[in-house]
């Protein structure tokens, strides 16, 4: 009995090894990316600190080296909110005197909680990849927490 019950506990864990070990299998990126030494950054967030918390992982990582002109560069990662304006809230209200018709109208752009980091072969200008991350209703969630998200994508897919 004890050797079917340990042979059923090898079993499961051989199991739950196997499931976890296919979670780590990631699609390949374009050699582009796995090749390049020189990365130019776009930081089109809106927020400098953010840039910088990109810059910080990206240095940190000490893969590419960070260059200032775009012509000396390998890659082009673009910092966005690609879908800044997710839509609108609108109100309006008419008034109606005769045959005079005055109104108001007030638009509000709704900004999405999404950032993305694009990557864009320099030579060519073809996107190559395309990370995104969320603030995922965490409004505590810091800059550097999102840049790291974003940078770890490609880290462990380059590993």
């Amino acid at each position: 009995m004890k050797h079917q019950v340990a042979l059923l506990a090898f079993g499961l864990t051989f199991l739950c090894c196997v499931a976890v070990s296919q979670d780590k299998v990631y699609a390949p990126l374009p050699d582009k990316i796995a090749t390049a030494k020189t990365v130019f950054i776009v930081n089109d967030s809106g927020t400098a600190k953010f840039g910088d918390e990109l810059y910080r992982q990206i240095k940190n990582w000490n893969r590419w080296q960070v260059v200032t002109d775009k012509e000396k560069a390998d890659l082009i990662l673009v910092l966005s909110q690609q879908e800044s304006v997710a839509g609108y809230v609108s109100s309006a209200s008419a008034t109606v005197a005769g045959p005079t018709v005055s109104g108001t109208g007030v638009a509000v752009p709704v900004k999405t909680q999404r950032w993305f980091l694009h990557v864009i072969n320099a030579s060519s200008g073809e996107k190559l990849w395309t990370v995104d991350a969320s603030m995922g209703g965490k409004l505590w969630r810091s800059w550097g927490s999102i840049a790291k998200s974003l940078v770890g994508d490609i880290q462990k897919r380059l590993q």
